[in-house]
């Protein structure tokens, strides 16, 4: 989930009703500019990542940058809520479970680890307090 490969002067200034920035990331590696679309479509509300890919839990208030496949700004969010769960136990508001198994699954074979339902996961929903660009 996170990623430290942004470049924040491409950013514009956080409005001053939002909390600095704090992170940059995209969505899945493989469909970071579909699942960004949903965001700023209002359809998307809420992600989920393996505990292990965090350095830092997100907290709520907390203000990201969403970056789109190219690595270019796409929006910021604001996180509302941030829960560990274990996979088996994540609500099916949160997460489509074939979906994020096989996404998981892959993950845990790049580490050397074997996906289980009991792996930590951490879900988060986000609003979208402000757009970079249009749907």
């Amino acid at each position: 989930m996170p990623s430290g490969n942004a470049s924040w002067q491409t950013c514009p200034q956080t409005p001053p009703t939002l909390r600095p920035l704090n992170q940059a990331w995209s969505f899945s590696p493989a469909m970071p500019d579909e699942l960004g679309q949903r965001v700023l479509q209002g359809t998307k509300t809420a992600t989920a990542g393996l505990l292990r890919d965090f350095e830092a839990l997100p907290q709520v208030g907390d203000v990201s940058l969403i970056l789109d496949g190219q690595a270019q700004p796409l929006c910021l969010l604001e996180t509302l809520q941030v829960y560990p769960v274990p996979f088996e136990d994540v609500d099916a508001e949160q997460a489509w479970r074939e979906g994020h198994w096989r996404f998981f699954g892959q993950r845990c074979a790049e580490i050397g680890r074997q996906p289980k339902s009991t792996m930590p996961v951490v879900c988060q929903r986000f609003r979208l307090p402000y757009p970079l660009r249009s749907a």
